[in-house]
């Protein structure tokens, strides 16, 4: 039996995941690197389109004035603004002075790629020029490539980016991994894959077709690797410092 997996959580935190690219992970931020970590967090999804969430509410990007209310009536949020709302939800943002003041942390996913790296780069540089103090920008390095053997070149990408000098020494970095995927297939949440207690192996053995026995060992691997991913997880929020 497996033993029961705790995440270590935060309070009073309220922050926002965005970025200008589309492909760059940011659900996965949102939804299984902050949204288990931070206590009694709610959750609003900014999108209209391919939204994977499972978690809270969602909104649209011109609804900035509902957002906000709810930002100011919780103690704890997350708020995942998709690449398709993202210039509707600075636009508004503007359009409430200093309502910035009420996020506490924005977060970045960067990736190794050209264009996402560019991309990421001027939202920092548009948020910086709103007035959103540099301390409160955070960086997540996002889909990297693991590299057992030479980890000093995982990074090597970013390297005399804006994006590096946010990150800081101790980047928080959440490496590829099949499991994020596999996660959305299941339909389960990451806390949920990860504190699963069952006795898969014996599960398997008490199988009575071919078939449910196949959905045990699907789950035991999804187990796996979630397992695998929480201790990257656990290790980037911990060095996000929030």
């Amino acid at each position: 039996m497996a033993a029961k997996v705790t995440i270590k959580q935060v309070a009073d935190k309220k922050v926002v995941v965005f970025g200008f690219s589309g492909n760059v992970g940011k659900t996965v931020i949102a939804s299984e690197l902050l949204y288990p970590r931070i206590k009694n967090a709610e959750f609003y999804s900014i999108e209209t389109i391919n939204s994977d969430s499972t978690h809270g509410e969602k909104l649209a990007g011109n609804q900035f004035s509902e957002l906000l209310e709810a930002i100011e009536m919780s103690d704890s949020c997350v708020v995942d603004v998709g690449s398709s709302n993202i210039e509707a939800f600075l636009t508004r943002m503007r359009s409430f002075k200093n309502s910035h003041e009420e996020i506490d942390y924005f977060v970045i996913p960067v990736t190794p790629s050209s264009k996402e790296m560019r991309d990421s780069e001027a939202l920092i540089d548009y948020i910086l020029e709103m007035g959103i103090p540099k301390n409160k920008i955070k960086v997540v390095f996002n889909k990297v490539e693991r590299d057992f053997s030479n980890p000093a070149s995982e990074l090597a990408f970013f390297k005399n980016s804006i994006a590096e000098e946010i990150a800081g020494n101790n980047p928080p970095v959440v490496y590829l991994s099949d499991y994020y995927p596999m996660l959305r297939d299941s339909e389960k949440t990451h806390s949920e894959v990860i504190s699963d207690t069952r006795d898969f192996n014996a599960l398997k053995k008490s199988a009575e077709t071919k078939d449910a026995r196949f959905q045990i060992v699907l789950e035991k691997k999804l187990q796996q690797a979630g397992l695998s991913a929480e201790e990257d997880l656990a290790s980037a929020f911990t060095a996000l410092k929030l």
